[in-house]
């Protein structure tokens, strides 16, 4: 029974946690994340969630996408590095020896601008669509 009732309050908080930070103007897409896919692991279907959290079901699809994203492209985020939800989720869509080429000729030092997907297209570009394969 407690395990029960351990997972119904892990459920709920996770529940909870994802819809405050979707309140948030400066919302974290990692932390939604890890949040969805703690839902999803908790039986809610992505359907669910979308309704729950107000969202359509391709952003739920995104944000899980966005659990395969490297160790290093989260330390980036982490760290402070300014990249755009949009070019995460296209980095997350390769394979993680991929992910680490893009983010090694992905330094961008600009500070008054996120990186963009268009940025590392830019420099890798028709290859981008060859290196998912």
């Amino acid at each position: 029974m407690y395990r029960g009732v351990k997972r119904a309050l892990d459920f709920i908080t996770a529940l909870l946690a994802l819809i405050e930070n979707l309140q948030r103007r400066d919302a974290d897409p990692l932390l939604e994340s890890e949040l969805v896919g703690s839902l999803v692991k908790s039986g809610m279907t992505q359907d669910e969630i979308a309704a729950e959290a107000g969202r359509g079901r391709e952003w739920v699809a995104r944000r899980l996408n966005l659990s395969r994203l490297s160790k290093s492209w989260r330390r980036r985020v982490k760290d402070g590095e300014r990249i755009t939800t949009d070019c995460l989720e296209h980095v997350a869509a390769y394979p993680e020896e991929v992910q680490e080429r893009l983010k090694k000729a992905s330094c961008y030092n600009r500070r008054d601008a996120a990186l963009r997907w268009c940025d590392i297209e830019s420099q890798f570009g028709r290859e981008t669509q060859d290196l998912k394969k």
